[in-house]
């Protein structure tokens, strides 16, 4: 059994329409899926109770000059947290060009939350944010 490779699994971002891009120069993103519960003991034993499934996105990259259409840049991200846009991400792997079963799989809408841009002494301008999702996350891809 192979590891996948992270290189192998990027995270695709889509403003509007179909067309994905890539988020440009990424470090690293951690995608953070939460699921409040709650235990109440009783004389039969405990009960869990669990609610709705959350999910975030947290990312680091850095600034590039002259990125190309099909990357997502720092202005590109702190306009969608400014005007509050909604946006679609997805994670695969083997890439959709790919034949056969998917190893990996999430899809679904978010909004930019928080953004932090950092100029260190000789060091590139980096960004990060938070993407915090809306609605359900699709971990099957759709036909």
């Amino acid at each position: 059994m192979a590891n996948i490779q992270s290189t192998n699994l990027p995270l695709w971002l889509r403003e509007d329409g179909t067309i994905y891009k890539l988020l440009v120069c990424l470090e690293n993103y951690t995608l953070s899926l939460d699921t409040p519960s709650t235990t109440t003991t009783t004389f039969c034993g405990p009960e869990t109770a669990t609610g709705a499934t959350t999910f975030n996105i947290s990312f680091s990259a850095v600034c590039k000059v002259g990125a190309d259409s099909t990357q997502v840049t720092l202005k590109d991200c702190a306009r969608w947290q400014v005007n509050g846009t909604t946006l679609y991400f997805k994670m695969q792997s083997p890439s959709a060009s790919s034949a056969g079963t998917l190893d990996v799989f999430f899809a679904g809408a978010l909004l930019v939350t928080a953004s932090t841009y950092v100029a260190a002494v000789n060091d590139a301008i980096k960004f990060t944010g938070t993407m915090t999702g809306t609605g359900s996350l699709d971990i099957l891809p759709t036909a």
